[in-house]
């Protein structure tokens, strides 16, 4: 099998020399699929640049240029991520680079770890940084890891009682029994991500991203029973039985709920799931027509 860890590791860190020798960059960590050693042929290289103050795009298009990038494609500053992305080219290789500074990657961990923000964004950020390799500033990004280590009991409630919320089961059913393949897929999909989330909660495990979804599901310990083998199964299954085994899922999740998570209250939850369809198959018996 061939190694698509070990070179793209190596041109990460030629990357990050590179920014090292910029006094405003405090710290560079690879990230993503090769910090994980998940990479395959396909994969990119993920960088997060950690500055002490904020890089102007000339600066930024300037240090690219001199490592002898090519491509150079910036993005402006993003208020859900706290940071710019830009990427580019080096030796063929799609070079992924988000820039942070320093304090607000400081804020966003304290945001999360203590108090308990459950904002998406910003568990992506800490679990990157959860599993990142430093490559420079190693001190700053290891103080960062282990403040990530914690995850709060509140956090974990919060994450499940934002996400545990579905639409009545009759809804799909409707939607499979009318052989409405573009939607009910598209649905599917949605819950998918959806149990994906709330397990990240009961795992205590900082949402990750939905990329690379099967790998974090063989991480957690709190799954639905065949959960790796159902879920890819259901989402290839006719419509029909793939509806039945999404109820089936869900059920089971709201039972782990109910069991690691006693506080949460299933009931309305349970309530909305299980509501009983309109009967609307024959025309009420009072209607006149003239």
């Amino acid at each position: 099998m061939a190694d698509h860890v070990g070179w793209r590791f190596h041109i990460a860190e030629r990357v990050a020399s590179h920014y090292a020798l910029n006094p405003e960059v405090e710290a560079v960590a690879l990230i993503g699929s090769v910090a994980l050693g998940w990479a395959d042929a396909y994969s990119d290289i993920e960088l997060a640049v950690f500055w002490r103050s904020e890089p102007d795009a000339e600066r930024r298009h300037m240090i690219a240029d001199e490592l002898g990038a090519a491509d150079w494609h910036p993005s402006e500053y993003s208020t859900d991520i706290q940071a710019w992305c830009e990427d580019y080219k080096y030796y063929g290789v799609k070079i992924d680079l988000g820039r942070w500074l320093t304090s607000t990657m400081d804020d966003i961990i304290t945001d999360v770890v203590v108090r308990c923000d459950a904002n998406l964004s910003r568990q992506m950020s800490v679990s990157a940084i959860g599993t990142a390799v430093p490559l420079q500033g190693n001190a700053i990004v290891r103080r960062w890891q282990e403040r990530a280590t914690i995850y709060p009991a509140d956090l974990a409630e919060e994450m499940v009682r934002q996400h545990l919320n579905f639409n009545p089961a009759w809804m799909l059913r409707m939607l499979a029994q009318r052989d409405d393949y573009p939607l009910v897929r598209r649905n599917l999909t949605a819950l998918s991500y959806k149990l994906f989330t709330i397990l990240c909660g009961l795992n205590r495990k900082y949402y990750p991203g939905h990329k690379w979804l099967p790998y974090h599901l063989r991480m957690m310990e709190i799954l639905p029973t065949d959960f790796l083998e159902r879920l890819p199964a259901a989402l290839a299954a006719p419509l029909p039985q793939a509806v039945s085994e999404f109820e089936s899922m869900i059920e089971d999740v709201m039972a782990l709920v109910e069991a690691h998570l006693p506080h949460v209250d299933t009931l309305p939850v349970r309530s909305r799931f299980e509501e009983i369809p309109p009967n609307t198959e024959h025309p009420p018996k009072t209607l006149t027509t003239s």
